[in-house]
Formats: C-alpha cells, structure tokens, sequence
C-alpha cells in the first residue's frame, strides 16, 4: 500500500476479524475556505439590537434609570400625600416690566414647595400662580417693543429705530387710569377693598413699579442691551394711592388679619403722607436711606444709571469707580457714598443676623445669618411695646467705613426684620427678601428644596442664594405657616425648619 497517504488511510474492522484499508480522498481545501467565508459551520453572530439587550451593560442603565426615577418620583409623592395648607392671600408686585416676575418668583416658588393653596379658587389646580395670582402690573409680551413718549427723544421715531412702536401711555394723572387699564401694551390694578374683604393675609413684594426706560433702555438701536433699566424716565404705573392705604387700614381693622411687605413698600414714588400711614402700620420710620452691594460699580449692566449722574453732577467727572462694595443713597436729596470692599468693608460685609431671643424660637426658627448683598431699607424701629425687632443688619467695617457711616449719621445696626403686634400683624422686611433669579428644579417636590439649600450652602460673593434659602426662607415660610393654623381647622406644622 505504498501507494497510501499518510492520514489518509484507516483501517476498517470487517467481520471475521480481518481488517481492511479503506482510502479516502485528500479534503478539497478550497471549498472548506468558501464554506467559512460564508459562515457555513461556524456560530452566527446576534444581531446588534439583540446582543445589547441581552447584555449586562443594558442591565446597568436600566437598574441606575430606575433608581434615578425612584429618587425623583418618591419626593414628589411625598409632596403630594402632603396636606394642602389653605391660605387666602392678596400678593402684591408693581414692579414687573416682563414676564421674568422677577421680584415674586421666589415667594410663589415657597408657596408651591409648602402647598398653600387658595380655597377659594374655583378650578382643580388651587395653587398661586406667579403669572395670575397677584395684584400689580402685568406686562406685555416679550416680544412686544415699547417705547417712551415721542417727547422724550427724537432718536426713538420710526424712522431712527423700525421697532419703535408709538409712545407709551404715562398714568401720571387719574383721568388716563382707566383707558391705560385695558391698553394694548399692558394692564394693571390696584389694592381694592372689596378684594381685600375675604383675605387672610396681604403681602407686598414691591411697589417701585414701572417706567418707560424699563423698555425703551433694553429694546432700542441706541442704548443696545447692556444698560441697566435704572435711569430716570417717566412713571408708567408705581406707588401707592391714596385708596389702596385706605383699603389696607379697613382690612387691618377687621382683626386677626395679617400684613407683610418688603423693601420699596415705604419708598419712592409713594408720596410722604401715605408713607407716614404705612410706617404706623408697620411700627417703622424710614430715613430714605437704601443700599445695596454691587460685585463691580464698573458693571454698566448692573449699577443705576442714574449713580453715573449723580456722581458727575457732584464731582465734575465721569464715574471711574471700580471694585465691589456697598452703594447707601439718600432717597431726594441727591446724597450717596461707596464703601469699598478694598478699603471699607470688613470680612463678612452686612449681616442679617436673627436676634438671639428669637433665633431658636417663634417664626425665625431655621434662619440662619448672611451675608446680605440686595436692596435694603434703613428704618428705625417707633418706641412702641407691640413692636419687635426680629432681626437686623449688621455692618462689618474698617475705621474707614465706620467713619462715613458716622458722617451720614448712619447706624452700624439696622432693623432688618419688624414685627408689629396689635389686633393685627404686621411684618416688615426692610430687603429684598424673596426675590431670588430660579430655583434648580420644580416645586412641586420635596427633594428640590434640598437640593437649592445643599448647592446653595455657602456664601459666594454677591449672590442672593445662601440668604434666600438659609436666611429668608424659613423665616417667610414660618410666618406664613403660623398665619395658616391660626386660622386652619386642620393643624397646620408650623416650624419645619425646627
């Protein structure tokens, strides 16, 4: 068998014991190639979508994408298992130049987060909404240019800028008030007494109000969108009316009723008789004093136009003031100075700091000092028995700034917080205290509030977070609360920051 390939050859048993050869053919090489090019004899690979699905990569999205949504749906069944708190409340905001409502976001966000509703609504959805639910001014659409009266410029004509669309209407007599009511533009209200007769609670964010450069500043070819909307220009809508104080006293004489209002509701444009009204209701002078820290006095974006003025007008020069500090103005007479943070100012700036008889107890339960860096009032409390200072602002300066201080006849401590006790109360919050630009994530949940007061859980200069989450909301959450279950049959958790 020399003729045989080795391993090419077997042996075959046959019966009877005798063993034969069998020969077999050398394989055909080529077609064994073809048979795996096309993947004949050989595992088939899964499909792509097949092979994802069943792999423990999938498996890890998925369990994380369902632990994600766990973490974000059980608080908001939380919130929602929460009891309604009812409250029926008039909130009032004059100034809202656009649909931003800047100036009472921060307090409908409160609102939502602790679940006061109006029980006089007559839909399903009995929350505050910040778009609808306050008396003041209600903007124009966003996208609807404005501009100031024809008299103000000449610059501001069709011809100069194509978005120019008319002059405004100016509400600085009674007889327009009605026809300005339904403009076109806007429209606007005014604490009535008849809406007043069913509240519990009044509560005034800001009565500054509205003005022509609030649009013409923003929106023209002229001044371009980098101009702060602070210059003087003509009153649109603003202040209090003589009415308005008047429907306030009578609610406030009902009993048991409850006011609260911030920075601006004493200051101008409301006139100096109805001034001295509002400061005997809140137990408060104000000495038209207000301040504020700025983090760059070269910021044109930010500092008041109208400072730039006043500082040439005084100085003979334009303004060259760089650097962080406080701006303190005196409201009339024209009189401003500047502690710089370079030379004036001590680590900490202005405090609101909670007084120690109140601070672990009462409606300031949970707020904790800041560094207070928006608007505020400098008010001095009357010798009245029923009238509590609840919390102050506190000046943290050099010898430098102290002496301007003195040179103004300025305390270096300012009631920041007042509370007047009477057969009403009343609380007057002399800054900014709910404005605050958005919250991180809806309100509607009780794990976005934590999640604001962790990120916003240390100072960073000139941002208002740290004091709107650690200083302002527990105490207006409080004293809302407390107003909630004097007149709630259902008992309403008073402190939560307890």
């Amino acid at each position: 068998m020399s003729d045989l390939i080795k391993g090419d050859n077997q042996e075959e048993q046959q019966p009877g014991g005798t063993a034969t050869a069998t020969l077999v053919p050398p394989p055909d090489r080529k077609a064994r190639h073809r048979r795996e090019a096309e993947g004949i004899g050989k595992p088939r690979k899964k499909p792509f979508l097949v092979a994802f699905i069943t792999s423990r990569r999938l498996h890890t999205i998925l369990i994380l994408a369902l632990i994600i949504y766990l973490c974000v749906l059980i608080p908001h069944l939380f919130w929602e298992r929460t009891p309604d708190i009812p409250l029926k409340m008039m909130i009032v905001d004059k100034t809202v130049p656009f649909q931003d409502y800047r100036e009472h976001r921060g307090l409908f966000w409160l609102l939502t987060n602790n679940k006061f509703v109006d029980p006089t609504k007559q839909t399903d959805n009995r929350f505050y909404a910040e778009d609808l639910d306050y008396t003041g001014f209600y903007p124009p659409p966003d996208d609807r240019i404005l501009a100031p009266p024809e008299q103000e410029n000449a610059m501001f004509s069709q011809e100069f800028n194509p978005n120019f669309v008319g002059p405004v209407p100016s509400s600085s007599n009674p007889a327009e008030d009605a026809r300005l009511k339904n403009d076109v533009h806007w429209r606007f209200d005014y604490i009535d007494s008849a809406d007043l007769a069913d509240r519990d609670l009044l509560y005034i964010c800001d009565s500054y109000g509205v003005y022509s450069a609030d649009y013409w500043q923003f929106r023209s070819d002229y001044w371009g969108d980098n101009i702060a909307h602070t210059i003087y220009s003509p009153k649109i809508y603003g202040g209090m009316k003589p009415e308005e104080i008047t429907a306030i006293e009578g609610f406030l004489d009902q009993g048991g009723r409850t006011i609260c209002a911030e920075f601006n509701t004493l200051a101008s444009p409301t006139d100096e008789e109805l001034r001295d009204r509002l400061e005997e209701i809140f137990g408060v002078d104000w000495t038209h004093w207000i301040g504020r820290y700025f983090v760059d006095f070269g910021d044109v974006t930010d500092v008041p136009w109208w400072l730039f003025e006043l500082y040439k007008q005084k100085h003979g020069k334009d303004w060259d003031l760089t650097g962080s500090g406080y701006l303190l103005c005196k409201d009339g007479e024209d009189e401003f100075f500047v502690l710089t943070d370079a030379d004036d100012v001590a680590p900490g700036g202005m405090l609101f700091v909670p007084r120690t008889d109140y601070m672990e107890m009462d409606v300031m339960q949970g707020s904790r000092p800041s560094t207070f860096t928006y608007w505020f009032d400098v008010v001095t409390v009357r010798p009245d028995p029923s009238v509590q200072i609840l919390a102050d602002f506190e000046f943290k300066l050099t010898d430098s700034g102290k002496d301007k201080m003195r040179r103004h006849d300025l305390p270096l401590v300012i009631p920041a917080i007042v509370r007047k006790e009477t057969h009403y109360n009343s609380y007057y919050m002399a800054g900014e205290m709910t404005e605050f630009g958005k919250a991180m994530g809806p309100a509607d949940t009780k794990l976005t509030l934590q999640i604001n007061r962790s990120f916003y859980g240390r100072e960073v200069q000139g941002s208002t977070g740290f004091p709107f989450w650690h200083s302002s909301y527990p105490v207006v959450t409080n004293i809302l609360r407390k107003e909630a279950d004097l007149i709630s049959p259902i008992k309403v958790p008073v402190y939560p920051f307890r």
